[in-house]
């Protein structure tokens, strides 16, 4: 059965065809809004994915050195170690930094230096005030702003001060010693070869000086 429509005044079919033709183009008007917000809609969750994906392989990479097989761990071990005794090798072992004063410069200094401070195995170096007083030949610092009162903790300072930063990677240990005390440098040397100094370490204890003068 077929339907045909009646004709409106005049005898045509304009009714009908104005409202089918009104129906497609909001038909047409609608399918464009949804593939734009589904193509929006896909943009954003891409992006959020993708950000996921992202911060995954970042986290996965971070984490890849603690998942070592354990022949790739000691292969890097061996690395490092091997890169640390070459870094050793090519280091003296022993820094002394003795503090003294001016008015100790030819006694005590001097009886340092030509005892046990000869036979460091290493350097020696005596550290002292910022003045322009002789000091007989011998390896000498003077600090710059710094005198020598007691008690002595910024001269103590800037000794370390400057050891470390003129010869912080040409030794493996550093040492501070008063010009009143005797070393056995050969035990000494025993002692430090015997120990890793690429670890961080403080030997021995701190001075806390005399108390009636603190």
């Amino acid at each position: 059965m077929f339907y045909k429509p009646r004709p409106g005044p005049g005898g045509s079919h304009n009714g009908m065809i104005n409202g089918f033709h009104a129906k497609s183009f909001h038909k047409r008007v609608w399918n464009r809004w949804s593939l734009l917000v589904k193509f929006f809609f896909g943009l954003i969750v891409g992006i959020i994915l993708a950000s996921q994906l992202q911060s995954l392989l970042i986290s996965s990479s971070a984490c890849a050195p603690y998942k070592l097989s354990p022949v790739h761990r000691k292969l890097k071990v061996n690395n490092i170690q091997e890169r640390t005794e070459v870094e050793t090798r090519n280091r003296q072992l022993l820094l002394v930094g003795v503090m003294t004063a001016d008015k100790y410069i030819g006694t005590r200094a001097k009886a340092v230096y030509e005892t046990w401070g000869s036979r460091v195995p290493g350097k020696l170096l005596f550290f002292t005030s910022d003045s322009q007083n002789t000091t007989d030949d011998l390896p000498v610092v003077r600090l710059k702003g710094v005198d020598d009162s007691y008690p002595p903790q910024k001269k103590s300072f800037m000794m370390l001060k400057y050891m470390y930063e003129n010869y912080g990677d040409k030794f493996e240990w550093f040492m501070r010693a008063d010009d009143d005390v005797f070393i056995k440098t050969e035990r000494l040397e025993i002692f430090l070869k015997n120990i890793n100094s690429s670890q961080p370490r403080f030997i021995g204890q701190a001075g806390k000086g005399i108390a009636v003068r603190i």
